[in-house]
């Protein structure tokens, strides 16, 4: 089930370093998945409060709605910094247990620190200024506003992480289904946390945990967070990036932080198209995706604030911040309960697009409802299809909005919430799933530095006489099969409409039936590639030797070297990291437009609780509606999303079926 994972080191390590050792996950078969994916459990009920208790959290503590987007510019700013240069470092990261793990425990305790100050900020502030004092609201706020910024700031390391160990020790064919065991267990996470906030915690747990909701809350999350990361830390091996015996007493590259952005920089220009275009898609998604997280329950606690006014409610401001928060919550948790229902049936009848096969845990292996789900996959459209499909249906359920803040119904609302947990689960999985398929098998060539171009000019001679050679006898072969050649290796465009959403090029081996003389050709064509691989390495093994950089000797057993360009897969925790930044660049432009529509829209906007008698915040509830303008725009670039993940699959179709 779990191969043994590739060169996952940058390029800046060079051949100085090789990747020694297995990576393997220490479990039965039908639980390795499970095991490795399990930290997005954890991860995700972070997300989950960061999302859902710590806006009305912060709200409740008194600060403005204004203020509160512009604190969570948090979120963008860590991805932004953290995702790629935490997995650029992880590339270069040396350490005997591993790229990812050392980084994955230092991160993920941080981030338990963190959840605690935040929920406990109102008494950590309590030491300093006394209970009650305008100075200990100002204090607790501010403290508030720091753990939302170490929160995400580690959870986005803890999170990169998880997916970079993912990538690296899951194999090619894995990549999906890995990818939906972790929307699974995402969905498992976001469920668990919304069930839990829907709780009178303060009642039904034991005192030591806290006397407030959000500290109960974050003592359990933190709880969460820690078990689910140690399995994964202490169950799962990773290959070690060790330095080549040829280069033992050289003094390792710098990866200082202008040579990790350097690094990255390389990395970005030679990303292949098909990344590329995943990463335009994910631009646009995520001006829709970003507002719906983090403000959707204030949004339905809105709503049900203005609803009991408007029908007379006797209730004081701070019961009314309590019901409205359970409400908001309580809207999540449906859209929770959604995500994991289709991240549990999708994938049992979404076909796999690189193989046949699906390997599932035994617990439910001779399941009649797992088996007739499964006997849909002929007839279920593939992978790529579902990307597209969700941006469309996430555009629709934006444009509810509009009629649940006219009609002030929250139930609508509440549709409308838990209607996108159904797109959720496929952004969890699809896109990553795709990304992870191109990071295996497409190739990046990154521009040479300096004191590479020297040594590539050298060799550029001899390749370019390779390439002649190989080009003549293609050609030659062409010739004589009479045209043979150039209809069957050629991969037919990917159809997302086709009838049979299961067919493979009559010239792959592996899937659909040639005739003979594709055959003949086929093995043809297989000879001279492998000729001419053969020539290359004899060019780069002649041009190394020359340059005495190595030889084969310096290989032993379970080495494998980490070479400049090649598979993306040398550079994983990189192109994950840049695939962070498309995501969350558009964050920031959402940051800001939420910002001035809450200052136009809401002036006067401050604390949501009434703790200190204001009730204009929820007296405007009954009249704004800038948080429903906010989603309807993001799902206008939903729309556009989902139009550019069309012409993805129609362009590159072949690529994110594995070839």
């Amino acid at each position: 089930m779990v191969g043994i994972s590739m060169p996952s080191a940058s390029a800046a390590t060079s051949s100085e370093h090789r990747l020694v050792g297995e990576a393997r996950i220490r479990a039965p078969p039908p639980l390795q998945l499970p095991l490795l994916t399990l930290g997005m459990l954890g991860a995700q009920t972070v997300w989950s409060m960061d999302m859902a208790f710590a806006p009305p959290y912060l709200l409740d503590l008194g600060l403005s709605k204004a203020a509160m987007a512009a604190v969570f510019v948090a979120g963008p700013l860590s991805g932004l910094i953290v995702q790629p240069l935490i997995g650029s470092m992880a590339d270069n990261s040396t350490s005997r247990h591993g790229r990812r793990r050392p980084f994955l425990a230092a991160a993920t305790i941080i981030c338990a620190l963190s959840i605690l100050l935040l929920g406990f900020a109102s008494e950590v502030a309590a030491w300093i200024a006394s209970s009650g004092s305008k100075a200990h609201q100002n204090l607790a706020i501010s403290i508030g506003v720091l753990s939302v910024y170490l929160v995400d700031f580690s959870v986005n390391a803890v999170t990169a992480l998880d997916r970079a160990l993912m990538v690296d020790v899951a194999s090619t064919e894995d990549q999906a289904d890995a990818n939906a065991w972790a929307a699974r267990l995402t969905g498992v996470g976001s469920v668990l946390s919304f069930l839990i906030g829907n709780l009178d915690l303060p009642k039904v747990a034991p005192g030591f945990l806290g006397k407030t909701q959000i500290q109960i809350i974050s003592v359990l999350v933190s709880a969460i967070l820690i078990v689910t990361h140690a399995a994964v830390v202490l169950r799962v091996e990773e290959q070690v990036l060790a330095q080549s015996h040829a280069h033992g007493s050289r003094k390792p590259k710098g990866l200082g932080l202008a040579a990790l952005v350097s690094d990255l920089y390389t990395q970005a220009r030679g990303l292949p198209p098909p990344i590329i275009e995943i990463f335009k898609v994910q631009f646009f998604a995520q001006i829709g995706w970003f507002p719906i997280l983090f403000y959707s329950t204030v949004w339905v606690g809105e709503i049900y604030k203005a609803d009991v006014r408007l029908n007379g409610g006797k209730q004081s401001d701070h019961e009314l911040f309590e019901e409205a928060t359970r409400a908001g919550s309580h809207a999540f948790f449906w859209h929770a309960i959604l995500s994991l229902i289709t991240s549990i049936v999708l994938p049992l009848v979404v076909p796999n697009p690189v193989h046949e096969s699906y390997v599932h845990p035994v617990w439910f292996a001779n399941s009649s409802l797992v088996r007739r789900l499964r006997s849909l996959r002929d007839r279920c459209p593939e992978l790529p299809f579902w990307w597209p499909f969700a941006n469309f249906v996430f555009f629709i359920s934006m444009c509810g909005t509009y009629f649940a803040g006219l009609t002030k119904s929250v139930f609508l609302a509440t549709w409308v919430v838990a209607a996108v947990g159904f797109c959720f689960a496929i952004a969890n999985w699809v896109p990553i799933a795709l990304l992870g398929i191109l990071i295996h098998t497409q190739q990046v060539q990154p521009m040479p530095d300096s004191a590479s171009r020297g040594a590539a000019g050298s060799s550029a001679h001899t390749n370019r006489e390779v390439d002649d050679v190989t080009m003549a006898l293609l050609d030659d072969s062409t010739r004589d099969s009479e045209g043979q050649t150039r209809t069957t290796s050629r991969k037919p465009s990917y159809d997302p409409s086709s009838s049979d959403k299961r067919s493979r090029p009559p010239s792959s081996g592996r899937y659909g039936d040639a005739d003979s003389d594709g055959e003949e050709e086929e093995q043809l064509q297989g000879a001279l590639s492998f000729g001419a691989a053969s020539l290359h390495e004899e060019a780069q093994t002649q041009d190394r030797e020359a340059d005495g950089d190595g030889d084969g000797d310096d290989l032993e057993g379970g080495e494998v070297p980490i070479e400049h360009g090649g598979s993306t897969l040398s550079h994983a925790g990189s192109v994950l990291g840049l695939h962070n930044v498309a995501v969350v660049i558009p964050q920031f432009l959402v940051t800001a437009i939420s910002s001035v529509i809450f200052a136009l829209m809401e002036p006067s906007g401050g604390g949501s609780s009434g703790q200190d008698g204001n009730t204009g915040e929820a007296e405007q509830g009954q009249n704004s509606d800038a948080l429903g303008l906010i989603f309807r725009l993001g799902g206008c670039c939903a729309l556009v999303a989902g139009i550019l993940a069309v012409r993805l699959v129609r362009r590159h179709g072949d690529e994110l079926r594995g070839y």
